[in-house]
């Protein structure tokens, strides 16, 4: 946001006020940027052809690793002209209890298919790998890190 104009961010329930978050609000404050705090069940309408599905965190935190167990985790839905529709699904940071949790919310409904799935970094290879690239029939799956300065694709 320092360098970048945004008018909205996107937050989940934060259920601990960590020192990133709290200079986080300072700054958004700053440059008159509106919180929009976003569970399980909300969708935002980017435009007539774009949405953004909430998938996660619920009303009811995660208490165990409080800050990735309750990152969002939202599908981004584009329709095309031709009537095909492009899905990506975005894991936030959450960890193996959340990826469990989503699994469990989530199972024979189809809602964590998707045609990419972009995975949280530190997971790229464990369950979510298995359990929603897998049996949710994604065509590619993918991690990225700056830090660790990698990409990683399933293809």
């Amino acid at each position: 946001m320092q360098k970048l104009k945004v008018k909205k961010a996107i937050v989940s329930k934060q259920g601990e006020k960590s020192s990133n978050y709290m200079q986080f609000l300072k700054i958004a404050k700053k440059k008159n940027v509106k919180i929009v705090v976003v569970q399980a069940g909300d969708v935002i309408t980017i435009d007539e052809k774009c949405s953004l599905s909430i998938l996660f965190p619920e009303k009811d935190l995660i208490h165990t690793n409080i800050l990735n167990n309750n990152s969002i985790v939202a599908k981004f839905m584009y329709q095309q002209e031709t009537a095909k529709q492009f899905s990506l699904l975005l894991t936030g940071d959450v960890e193996e209890i959340a990826e469990e949790k989503l699994c469990e919310m989530y199972q024979g409904t189809g809602r964590l298919q998707a045609d990419i799935l972009k995975v949280a970094h530190h997971r790229f290879k464990n369950i979510f790998y298995n359990t929603v690239f897998r049996i949710g029939k994604a065509k590619d799956c993918t991690s990225w890190s700056w830090r660790e300065k990698y990409f990683w694709t399933s293809k």
